[in-house]
């Protein structure tokens, strides 16, 4: 670049932001092309080996790919190098306010300094430096946007949910590149985000809850309980409440418990997982008692696990919502099979995860997992010697079994023992388990508590999924596969007592979610946040760039 002849760069400069508005506020001014190209590369050569990472105390995040990018076309401009610079930049905040759609922080994207830069010059001409910062400044922050759009700004590996990040392309370089290419910033963001009608529901759900507010109810006693043809005050303001929410329709309303409250009421239960008796207890005045600030809280949450999650589904998969207590077969976008399932409880929250699942087993040993052994297991034993004989458990050292009448167990080292027990009544597989082997020791399975399941809320389990009716899950699966079984077939192998894996021909892909709020049937659902996970999301969602990892 240094024997080129003297040239000028002809510099276009709109203010853009001021106090959250947008100004247009046109800027001349000439540097020479030599001088601004040696500068800009000094500063990013500054900003990548020495390690100086902020520019108006703002951290630049993508040193690297910044070198990469500007390297490559010689340290020349891009964003304030040509007539359409205005224009440009405008374009490119408004993309950047739009973030907030998505339950995205603009500010996070350098707003701050890119707008003092840029009010500055309202006043005085730029210099070189802030040229060259307010380039930095904007390629920063459009890597930023773009990897928060593909992979989401938490890193949930980072922190305590037990939550799988599905890897993505984390280089956004070439869609910048593509973007610089194109002069259009916002649609290559865009198209970084998740392609699934599911998120492009919560944005909409979003956008409604944000123009929406209603008012919170009067305390009530523990054993309320309004039914229809019931009248009481509290019966206005519920619905009034209804009435935001959608469920009850617009109109006058009195302090009677009519048919069409006991039909909203109804809806309401149904669309946020609650006892559908259409009763207002203290659980439905609780769940209506939920501040529209919680919900958009909730509904962003949501928006950034759908950025963690894998880029497209199979056309034929299994899902497990765990705050919906429910697992469903999809096959071509279509819901073919659904099940109530029992989640872990709190202290042994089920993970999220995807995998295939592979086989299925009938009458499944239990191995009994370690965690299980330490907290549970050997206070029983110690409190009954029979315990073991007893439940059928048998116990191995190494690959031999031993006698466990012949261990002294206040003195023994458990962690050299494994204890398995057999297929019987008690065993908490049940008659079938279907597996997909992962590192956090989970799968679905029968069991012989079935009661649980009649409870809107079922998370009892020690992270395992436990299914309602798993022979029937077990049938639709194996009639699918290459050599289909009948239900005739798997009661043969059932009554046997013997335990029998088989093998599916095509292992079927499987997600395990955590979705709190989505959409069903066109309506808008709530769950209940049973492992607090939103709250932490929430809270991280709420600070400037934290936790990022790229790789």
């Amino acid at each position: 670049m240094q024997n080129q002849p003297f040239k000028k760069i002809r510099l276009l400069v709109v203010m853009l932001l001021c106090c959250g508005s947008v100004y247009s506020y046109p800027l001349h001014g000439q540097i020479e092309k030599q001088a601004f190209e040696t500068t800009l590369k000094a500063k990013i050569d500054t900003i990548q080996n020495i390690g100086f990472q902020h520019i108006s105390a703002e951290k630049i995040f993508f040193p690297e790919d910044i070198q990469q990018i500007y390297g490559k076309r010689s340290y020349t401009p891009i964003w304030i190098g040509d007539k359409k610079a205005a224009e440009r930049i405008n374009n490119y905040i408004n993309c950047v306010n739009q973030s907030a759609e998505n339950g995205l922080l603009p500010r996070d994207y350098h707003l701050f300094s890119i707008g003092n830069i840029i009010k500055e010059a309202q006043t005085k001409p730029m210099s070189i430096q802030q040229i060259i910062d307010l380039e930095i400044l904007l390629t920063d922050a459009f890597l930023l946007q773009a990897n928060h759009y593909a992979n989401g700004k938490i890193a949930p590996e980072n922190r305590e949910e037990s939550w799988y990040r599905f890897p993505k392309n984390t280089s956004m370089v070439a869609y910048f590149e593509r973007a610089v290419q194109e002069d259009n910033y916002c649609d290559i963001l865009e198209s970084l985000l998740p392609s699934y009608p599911e998120y492009a529901q919560l944005k909409q759900t979003l956008a409604l809850y944000n123009k929406m507010k209603w008012d919170v109810l009067p305390e009530v006693s523990w054993n309320l309980l309004l039914q229809e043809g019931n009248t009481d005050p509290l019966i206005v303001a519920i619905k009034r409440r209804l009435q935001m929410s959608g469920d009850l329709r617009q109109g006058p309303v009195d302090a009677y418990f009519d048919k069409d409250l006991s039909k909203a009421v109804l809806n309401y239960q149904q669309r946020h997982g609650l006892p559908n008796n259409a009763l207002i207890r203290t659980a439905t005045v609780q769940s209506l008692n939920v501040t529209v600030e919680k919900r958009i809280e909730q509904i962003k949450a949501n928006l950034e696990r759908w950025r963690w999650a894998p880029p497209t589904f199979s056309n034929q998969y299994i899902e497990v919502n765990i705050p919906a207590f429910e697992l469903k077969m999809v096959e071509n976008n279509q819901v073919i099979y659904k099940e109530k399932v029992i989640v872990g409880r709190e202290n042994y929250p089920t993970a999220s995860f995807s995998d295939s699942m592979t086989y299925i087993v009938l009458n499944p040993y239990w191995t009994i997992p370690r965690s299980i052994v330490n907290a549970e297991l050997k206070l029983e034993v110690q409190s009954d010697p029979y315990h073991l004989v007893n439940n059928d458990i048998k116990v191995f050292k190494g690959n031999k079994s031993v006698n466990s009448m012949n261990i002294d167990w206040k003195k023994a080292n458990w962690d050299s023992y494994v204890f398995r027990q057999g297929p019987n009544a008690y065993n908490p597989m049940g008659q079938v388990k279907f597996m997909f082997p992962n590192g956090y020791d989970i799968y679905i399975h029968d069991t012989p508590a079935k009661n649980y399941f009649t409870n809107s809320r079922r998370s009892y389990s020690h992270g395992c999924i436990r299914v309602d009716n798993p022979l029937k899950f077990a049938e639709h699966i194996l009639q699918r596969q290459k050599e289909p079984w009948d239900s005739i077939k798997i009661s043969k192998v059932l009554f046997s007592q013997k335990e029998t894996p088989v093998n599916l021909s095509t292992p079927i892909p499987l997600n395990i979610f955590y979705w709190t709020c989505f959409n069903e049937n066109g309506e808008i659902n709530f769950r209940e946040d049973i492992y607090s996970w939103d709250e932490k999301i929430s809270d991280v969602l709420k600070e400037p760039i934290v936790n990022m990892q790229f790789n």
